[in-house]
């Protein structure tokens, strides 16, 4: 599975909304932004999620149920204004797994960290976690697997966090916000 979202105005997505608010857009957005050409770009498009309420997340995932014993990466630029990441083994809204990582810049009591999360029955756990946090508006490379019950996260290709579980083993793969990321 692989999706660059560059699509024809009106084309379907492969991706489905859970919560929140996702859009497909250029990823400038400026006077200079029409005389681009997507072509010639790396990252002509991107995928833009918002979180609708305070204290809540945007969930989008694409695949399927029965994926086991994967790896999920994206390439990531987070806005700077809540927590970004990945979800694997999504089963619902209060069912999967999750890298989640906030900004640097933040006043929130856990800014600046990246943390992998066990979500079960709509109580979250924090299977591993490691200081820093992201700086916005700049590109990263996340990622998550699992295999054989255990979960681990890489940053920029670099091995981070690990941690075990034997809540969910399978599920779609997905993007995390909160705020605007």
């Amino acid at each position: 599975f692989s999706d660059d979202f560059m699509r024809a105005e009106g084309e379907g997505t492969l991706w489905k909304s859970v919560a929140g608010r996702w859009k497909e857009t250029s990823l400038r957005i400026d006077p200079q932004a029409s005389t681009m050409k997507e072509e010639m770009s790396a990252n002509a498009f991107s995928y833009e999620g918002q979180a609708t309420k305070t204290g809540e997340r945007a969930l989008s995932v694409a695949g399927n149920w029965f994926w086991a014993d994967y790896r999920m990466e994206a390439a990531v630029r987070p806005l700077g204004e809540g927590a970004c990441g990945l979800v694997i083994c999504f089963r619902d809204p209060d069912n999967y797994l999750a890298l989640r990582w906030t900004p640097v810049a933040s006043e929130a009591p856990d800014a600046n960290r990246l943390q992998l999360l066990e979500r079960v029955d709509g109580q979250e756990r924090v299977l591993s976690e490691a200081p820093g946090g992201y700086r916005a508006e700049q590109w990263y490379r996340l990622a998550l697997g699992i295999s054989d019950g255990r979960v681990s996260a890489w940053l920029d290709d670099e091995f981070l966090l690990t941690g075990r579980t034997s809540a969910f083993l399978q599920g779609l793969a997905g993007l995390l916000v909160e705020g605007v990321a």
